[in-house]
């Protein structure tokens, strides 16, 4: 899914490394059925945008082509102690920003603002968004109060908004 369009004139993947992060930018969008939001929960199906390179690729042994990109991702905080990356489209470019932060192991924008806890609970947004508060209370262990604090901190932060009113209220990542 991370290989390029080539179908796009003049565009090539980039990939930028600083001190804060590792940002992958690859043309062009989804390839169909893939859809941006299976995506930016890691849990898309394996398609390959360009078979035939997948499969030299992989018998030459340079790439794996199996589809374990996604479920290698999704162990970053559990294996490194890093945040999942986030991901965005600009018309162009499908882009994956992974945080570079090793220290804490929190990474995101707002770093310094969020506990460790609420590190785990954007993390845990990032893969389920949307969800409902009740389902963030239960899956991170913790109080309504808690949870409704967490959440109302995300939304402050622009991290996640709030879609909905009354019982049918979710919260969603902010692009």
């Amino acid at each position: 899914m991370w290989h390029r369009s080539y179908s796009i004139d003049g565009a090539s993947v980039h990939i930028e490394i600083n001190e804060e992060s590792i940002i992958i930018r690859s043309p062009g969008g989804p390839v169909a059925p893939i859809s941006m939001e299976g995506i930016k929960r890691l849990d898309a199906p394996f398609l390959s945008r360009n078979p035939k390179i997948s499969y030299v690729f992989e018998r030459l042994g340079l790439s794996e082509n199996r589809g374990l990109g996604f479920r290698t991702i999704r162990e970053l905080p559990t294996e490194y102690n890093l945040p999942l990356p986030t991901v965005a489209f600009d018309d162009t470019y499908l882009i994956f920003t992974f945080s570079r932060d090793y220290g804490n192991g929190n990474g995101h924008k707002q770093s310094s603002e969020l506990s460790s806890s609420e590190v785990k609970g954007l993390d845990y947004i990032k893969l389920e968004s949307p969800i409902a508060r009740k389902d963030y209370e239960e899956h991170m262990g913790l109080s309504q109060k808690t949870a409704e604090r967490h959440l109302a901190h995300f939304v402050k932060l622009n991290v996640i908004r709030r879609v909905g009113s009354g019982p049918k209220i979710t919260y969603e990542i902010a692009d």
